[in-house]
């Protein structure tokens, strides 16, 4: 596992491009509640799939750098190449809150992130490293860890995060 800070430029690349998503209706997004959240949220569809609507924007060339800078840091660390296979923002206080069950991404991909787009007194994540890691959400927190590695997240009314995963796609 490792953790890391964005600095607040990056957090603001990230929060700037997280409203031009909500904003914009031509961009699916879903309000979910099944499987593992225990009541809705807001979720964009995979963004990899519509990032070239906006081509044009400023804002998408830094989302862009800052999504290439991630994959970059993580291939160093594993030693391996690695191409995203999703990337999704998460609203749990779209409603009244969520929480989201014990799960892994094992079957999708080899590498998860969770970057925090917020400070938040709740929405903990907590990692099952044999023992329980617990991380509260601060802005600009990153965490990068294996898709094997079981994790869920404490009710939160507020709390707003970037999900991506990243595949292997062949050793260096």
């Amino acid at each position: 596992m490792i953790i890391s800070i964005l600095s607040d430029k990056k957090v603001k690349v990230l929060e700037s491009f997280y409203t031009l998503i909500r904003n914009n209706n031509t961009i699916p997004c879903f309000l979910s509640n099944e499987g593992i959240l225990t009541s809705e949220v807001w979720c964009s569809n995979n963004i990899l799939t519509y990032i070239d609507k906006f081509d044009s924007s400023n804002i998408t060339w830094h989302f862009r750098k800052i999504l290439t800078e991630l994959k970059l840091s993580v291939e160093y660390y594993h030693n391996a190449r690695l191409e995203y296979k999703f990337v999704h923002f998460f609203d749990y206080g779209h409603f009244e809150g969520s929480a989201m069950d014990w799960h892994d991404h094992v079957n999708a991909e080899d590498y998860v992130f969770i970057i925090y787009l917020n400070d938040c007194t709740d929405g903990e994540t907590i990692f099952d490293k044999n023992e329980l890691v617990k991380l509260i959400p601060s802005k600009g927190l990153t965490v990068y860890f294996d898709s094997k590695v079981p994790h869920c997240a404490a009710y939160s009314k507020n709390k707003k995060i970037l999900v991506g995963g990243l595949k292997i796609i062949n050793g260096v």
